[in-house]
């Protein structure tokens, strides 16, 4: 397990566009889990589904992933929780991992991505090892967990 944790200060409501603090947060995750990028089988992304948050995520995301792994959002499915959105997603994650399952991205929720190759649109199988769940505050906040698969 790894935690990291940025804030960018970009603004009150809307996030850096360039990713810098979920960029942060991720190698930050990363690193603390001892792991490299190329090691993430799968991201959780905070994936509001608006363009000012998709497209930072995926600038982010490109940032930090030589070759973005699959890639869903849970928020299409269970709403968007506020501040207990990172637990849920947490559960969500660890559940796929358990599961051998990644959960998929609603077709339609995200006009950014929906075209995008590593984007999971429905679920399938996956021998999950380890996977990042990314959640994403006002203010530039940026949280991101790497979540392990304890038994492999």
């Amino acid at each position: 397990m790894g935690v990291g944790q940025a804030n960018d200060h970009y603004h009150i409501t809307a996030p850096n566009p360039d990713g810098t603090a979920l960029f942060t947060a991720m190698n930050n995750a990363i690193r603390e889990a001892n792991i490299k990028p190329s090691q993430i089988n799968y991201v959780n992304a905070h994936g509001t589904g608006t363009k000012l948050n998709d497209v930072m995520e995926l600038n982010a995301l490109h940032k930090v992933f030589k070759d973005i792994p699959s890639v869903s959002s849970s928020k299409g499915q269970i709403g968007h929780t506020l501040g207990g959105a990172g637990v849920f997603e947490a559960i969500i994650v660890a559940l796929a991992i358990q599961r051998h399952r990644l959960p998929p991205n609603i077709v339609g929720q995200n006009k950014l991505l929906e075209n995008a190759p590593f984007i999971v649109t429905t679920s399938k199988t996956s021998n999950i090892k380890f996977a990042i769940s990314n959640s994403i505050g006002f203010g530039g906040n940026a949280v991101s967990i790497v979540i392990k698969d304890l038994e492999k």
